[in-house]
């Protein structure tokens, strides 16, 4: 799979808030601010499927995705 933009794929496991793109990514998502992901990270720390029980928001579908990337 070649990539356009010449950017990684979006990390489905983890989210860093220095990563603007996928930060983007997650507030447009599941409809939430930074400080909302930032609020839950805090809580629950970095892994996404926590992020989104935190925030109550359906944790994102791995189907498809390479092994190590989620």
């Amino acid at each position: 799979m070649k990539l356009s933009n010449n950017k990684p794929p979006l990390n489905r496991a983890s989210l860093n808030l220095e990563d603007k793109s996928a930060t983007r990514h997650w507030t447009r998502e599941w409809g939430v601010t930074k400080r909302d992901l930032q609020r839950a990270i805090d809580k629950v720390g970095p892994a996404i499927h926590a992020i989104a029980k935190e925030l109550g928001k359906s944790p994102p579908s791995t189907a498809g995705v390479p092994d190590g990337l989620c």
